[in-house]
């Protein structure tokens, strides 16, 4: 936080609660309280409600409501906030006579439909360029104008060249496939750049039997950020066009070597 490096502060704090889920899971209180293991249950519960009290506090930088949200149904007191993350070891030890309350979840299970649903959303929003909901932006004069040169038909969607070459589009040959469990959307693609090989996740599914990809040729956007879909990391993004209801997946005509950069 103190280098305002946000990202890797943030997946810091979701290791610790990768760590605590993991506990919890292995713990199980649920039987414990079922068998009346009843000293072994305030122990987990106890951890368990450290972890939160500390996942509250690393989280607060940049979810400040959230970890309020936490913080009240954990019974923590007003001052909760006080110590810097200096004092983090302490926070193990929770204050005496801590009364959580019921409130509602503060992060709902996403259903499997209402995932792949909001992945659709989200991966044509980034197609398409546009802003998460509920960004907003100040219009100034010049972003005015721009939209007003947009609406006149002038400039509607250009891009400049030195945006479109910080694209790198490469040519990437598929040499397996397969279904991604428990989604009817994703398949999980091989593909080779040459002297790379990369793991693609692609919302073709219903499109594509994953035998049918094997030996293309298609086209990647090799540097788009790493993104993880359904418990499996994507190193890049297919390219596809949608026809209707159909997408077809982009490729190139003729023999064109693995990696080879498209221009």
């Amino acid at each position: 936080m103190e280098a305002t490096n946000f990202q890797e502060a943030l997946k810091a704090a979701w290791q610790v609660i990768a760590a605590a889920n993991k506990y919890l899971d292995s713990s199980a209180p649920w039987a414990l309280a079922k068998e009346k293991k009843l000293e072994r249950l305030d122990t987990v519960l106890y951890y368990a409600a450290a972890s939160a009290r500390l996942a509250a506090v690393l989280v607060s930088p940049v979810m400040p409501e959230t970890a309020e949200k936490m913080a009240r149904q954990l019974g923590l007191p007003q001052n909760w906030l006080e110590r810097t993350f200096a004092h983090l070891p302490a926070l193990e030890n929770l204050p005496d006579s801590l009364g959580t309350k019921l409130g509602q979840p503060i992060f709902p299970r996403i259903e499997e439909e209402a995932r792949e649903a909001l992945q659709r959303k989200v991966a044509a929003r980034i197609a398409e360029g546009e802003a998460p909901a509920g960004e907003a932006e100040e219009k100034t004069g010049e972003k005015a104008a721009q939209e007003k040169a947009a609406s006149d038909g002038e400039g509607q969607n250009l891009v400049s060249m030195e945006e479109f070459r910080r694209l790198d589009l490469r040519a990437a040959r598929v040499v397996a496939a397969e279904a991604v469990p428990k989604s009817k959307n994703l398949l999980k693609l091989q593909v080779t750049l040459g002297g790379e090989t990369r793991t693609i996740v692609a919302g073709i599914a219903r499109h594509y039997a994953p035998e049918a990809l094997v030996g293309r040729t298609v086209i990647l956007v090799a540097n788009l950020q790493p993104a993880r879909l359904m418990g499996v990391e994507s190193q890049g993004m297919l390219l596809a066009a949608r026809d209707g209801e159909r997408l077809v997946v982009a490729g190139v005509e003729g023999e064109v070597s693995p990696g080879a950069k498209i221009q």
